[in-house]
């Protein structure tokens, strides 16, 4: 077998090896190979100036002396400017290219903002949040079903025979029967060897990005061996051929300092642009600028799961059955989530489980709940607000008592209709 020609990482004589004993580093000796490990380099902590040594492997755009310097680093807060209401704070750099907010208030008034818009189906004009605003906007469910069940005419992929199928049903390989599909997936076609190109026959559900007419022909491509270029430094380096990928890299630094590298994404949410990196950006089609964002697509528009109690889902529905007046569900119209709040009469209702009353995850979590809590109550008392509090923490599953907490939540409102006199003609009770 031939050899190739290198250079030592240490020393820089010139030597030959096989090409499959040549690696990234290559040493003529291991002395060469000792003293290439245990050489450092004197460098400066990002932080503090204070010199210290570190091997040429370890080097990094921020070098620290310390777990001291590198958290103090980390947790440095820098002036900036709520994006609502333009008051100054304090926040993390790390954090500071998402949207920022310096309160609840301000963030639930951000996400109020409503766009006129047009449905998909019967171009009827309808208010939306921009963070909710796709390609199809639909104004409900039935124009939905029948923009799905909207049918096209299309060719099968085999015998060419015109059929039709629902939009939603169309993909790149389409076939009029299963027939069609099975005899395109197991007819055999021609196609060229990745390494000696001769031409074979292979069926199509056989086939892969790299195709080879033997085993032989398979190894040698494995052991093969090809220079190409570091896509972060340029720099050559030798790589087997089913290693070679759309992105390659001569070292773990490169490799990592090409992933650092950040590209303009929008928030799923509330489209605003922001910086995250390439792999994490093709990992999921959803991305979100902040963790706010995050709780806010988790509330109103996730589809796993429920964030709502089974009570809140009985409340709304029964509600909905008697008063013909509007009545809010999980809304930020005061700045913070109310369960049920009733613009018409001035009145609020919050469900409160055992999670607003003991610290069940940790008492980090439980401070913070109770802190809202408090804000809510303030916030309800400057706009008149009759806030009501339902401690449901001691309730079982029982339909007894969820029965009797819907009646407890009809004649609190009732009670405030009295309250306030309201004239019969704008409020319909069903009997």
């Amino acid at each position: 077998m031939e050899e190739a020609n290198y250079i030592c990482a240490q020393c820089g004589i010139q030597g030959y090896k096989k090409p499959r004993e040549l690696r990234e580093r290559n040493f003529c000796s291991q002395n060469c190979w000792g003293e290439f490990r245990s050489k450092k380099l004197a460098i400066n902590c990002s932080l503090c100036k204070t010199e210290i040594f570190v091997r040429p492997s370890k080097i990094k755009e921020n070098n620290f002396c310390s777990k001291e310097c590198w958290y103090k680093s980390k947790n440095k807060k820098e002036k900036i400017n709520c994006d609502f209401c333009n008051n100054e704070m304090y926040k993390v750099p790390d954090k500071s290219n998402t949207n920022n907010f310096c309160s609840l208030k301000c963030y639930g008034n951000f996400k109020n903002q409503k766009q006129k818009i047009n449905c998909k189906f019967c171009s009827k004009e309808i208010y939306k949040s921009p963070a909710f605003v796709k390609e199809n906007n639909f104004c409900s469910l039935k124009c939905y079903g029948n923009f799905n069940n909207k049918h096209q005419k299309i060719n099968c992929k085999l015998c060419n025979k015109e059929v039709s199928k629902p939009l939603s049903k169309i993909g790149e390989n389409n076939f009029c029967s299963r027939e069609c599909a099975y005899e395109f997936h197991f007819t055999k076609k021609l196609i060229n060897c990745d390494f000696c190109n001769i031409e074979f026959s292979k069926p199509a559900y056989e086939m892969y990005e790299n195709n080879f007419c033997s085993r032989r022909c398979h190894f040698k491509f494995r052991s093969t061996k090809k220079l190409v270029n570091c896509d972060f430094c340029n720099n050559q380096i030798l790589k087997q051929l089913s290693k070679i990928g759309k992105h390659n890299f001569c070292s773990k630094d490169c490799c990592n300092k090409f992933i650092d590298q950040k590209t303009s994404t929008e928030c799923f949410v509330c489209s605003k642009s922001f910086y995250l990196a390439p792999y994490r950006i093709k990992a999921s089609s959803r991305h979100f600028c902040s963790v706010d964002c995050f709780s806010e697509f988790k509330r109103t528009k996730k589809d796993w799961g429920s964030t709502r109690s089974k009570l809140e889902v009985a409340i709304e529905e029964h509600l909905k059955n008697i008063f013909s007046f509007d009545i809010l569900f999980n809304k930020r119209e005061i700045g913070y989530e109310l369960d049920i709040y009733i613009p018409h009469i001035n009145l609020a209702l919050e469900i409160n489980g055992i999670f607003h009353y003991k610290p069940i995850y940790d008492e980090k979590h439980f401070l913070r709940t109770q802190h809202i809590d408090k804000e809510k109550s303030e916030e309800c008392q400057k706009r008149n607000i009759k806030l009501v509090i339902i401690d449901v923490s001691n309730d079982g599953k029982s339909k007894i008592i969820q029965a009797q907490r819907i009646e407890e939540v009809v004649k609190i409102i009732n009670d405030r209709i009295e309250e306030l006199n309201l004239e019969p003609e704008l409020i319909e009770l069903s009997e």
